[in-house]
């Protein structure tokens, strides 16, 4: 009698340090407040506003919340949970709190998977003050603090009179978006730096004359500043206008493409 009331002690023992524990490991559910959003296939992704970052979410609705690529602020209901080493916020209860997003800061997740990488990209274009052509090439480096990037350039521009080596070390920054990391998105990017030609202008003539009768060759150094704004899109396309003060040309304007 008594090994069995023992026995039925010792159970019940097991089974109510069972339940506490499973008590204390279920995760409460929190409500969270973001920027949803669409990833590649059916993955969504909830964005906070303030620090920009991201986490994986799953819950009801969200195709209908995002239908069309569009990005919906939303405030959420559920646990965290560990779903094949990614943390997942699985939603119970999902509503719409406005139809877009607020601008969202830097992504610190985007961010430190991008320490350590050089994006090297092309670029072509035009110059005008003197009218050249423009092709080079550059390095995206960083990034250095939140969205500041380092990309330095360099360039050959060339035209009936002119030809010129252009360097520049720049600095860029990514201004917080409504829609970053959507695909499709375009970031819109300011930035400056500084600027180095090596030049050189060889006039041989008006098209009436002899080319013979004038040959002049002049070489030529200048330092100048550089004013930068530009749109850059998820898939690596790009558009530039960059203006410089102390140097020539004083305007130039590209479309390239940086290699993911």
């Amino acid at each position: 009698m008594r090994k069995r009331w023992l026995l039925f002690s010792y159970s019940i023992l097991i089974l109510s340090i069972g339940f506490v524990n499973n008590a204390f490991a279920q995760t409460p559910p929190d409500t969270r407040t973001g920027c949803l959003m669409r990833g590649t296939g059916a993955t969504f992704y909830l964005v906070d506003e303030v620090t920009g970052r991201r986490v994986e979410i799953t819950g009801p609705d969200l195709d209908k919340l995002t239908e069309g690529n569009t990005q919906s602020q939303i405030t959420a209901t559920g646990t965290i949970a560990n779903v094949n080493g990614r943390q997942v916020y699985r939603a119970t209860d999902v509503k719409q709190t406005r139809v877009i997003c607020a601008p969202i800061a830097y992504n610190p997740d985007a961010q430190r998977s991008e320490i350590g990488r050089i994006r090297v990209g092309v670029r072509a274009g035009f110059a005008l003050d003197p009218e050249l052509v423009v092709v080079g090439g550059q390095a995206q480096l960083g990034p250095v603090f939140k969205e500041l990037w380092f990309r330095p350039t360099v360039e050959y521009e060339f035209g009936q009179i002119s030809q010129i080596v252009n360097f520049n070390a720049d600095a860029i920054y990514f201004l917080p978006s409504s829609g970053v990391g959507q695909r499709g998105h375009a970031n819109v990017y300011v930035g400056g730096g500084l600027g180095f030609n090596i030049q050189r202008d060889n006039f041989t003539g008006l098209p009436s004359q002899a080319t013979s009768s004038v040959d002049i060759t002049n070489w030529s150094t200048d330092f100048g500043l550089n004013l930068i704004v530009g749109v850059q899109k998820n898939n690596g396309m790009f558009g530039e206008l960059r203006a410089t003060a102390f140097m020539q040309p004083t305007i130039r304007v590209y479309v390239g493409y940086v290699f993911h």
